[in-house]
């Protein structure tokens, strides 16, 4: 069996030049192409999107930054991310309040703090 062509050869697109001084392009023959292989998303509908939770203090550049790298996925609908102000609820400094920013899942299981941590992030979204 032979493998089917999955490119136009370059000779088929180059432009011709006609008696007018004008470039011609040859009319493209549609090639069959073998069908792409597409991996299934990782997300699936009905697989529930994982809450994270990070702890911040208002004015803080690490706890900015760390939310800034993980926007992306909240764009794309990887994660939901709950973000709680520990200025603005005192009961959990003492649990947060020195490690800022503190990400967690919503069962309250510790993935990271202080920096993205993107291998214990990577291993949390493919349980």
């Amino acid at each position: 069996q032979t493998p089917l062509p999955c490119a136009i050869p370059p000779h088929d697109i180059t432009p011709r030049s006609s008696d007018r001084g004008v470039f011609v392009f040859p009319v493209l023959r549609l090639l069959r192409t073998p069908p792409a292989v597409r991996l299934p998303d990782r997300h699936c509908p009905d697989v529930p999107t994982p809450t994270l939770v990070i702890y911040i203090h208002d004015c803080c550049h690490l706890c900015d930054t760390m939310i800034s790298q993980l926007q992306p996925l909240v764009d794309g609908g990887r994660i939901v991310l709950r973000v709680v102000d520990l200025d603005q609820h005192p009961e959990l400094q003492s649990g947060y309040s020195e490690r800022v920013p503190v990400l967690t899942l919503e069962d309250g299981e510790l993935v990271c703090f202080g920096q993205l941590d993107r291998m214990a992030l990577a291993r949390v979204l493919m349980r």
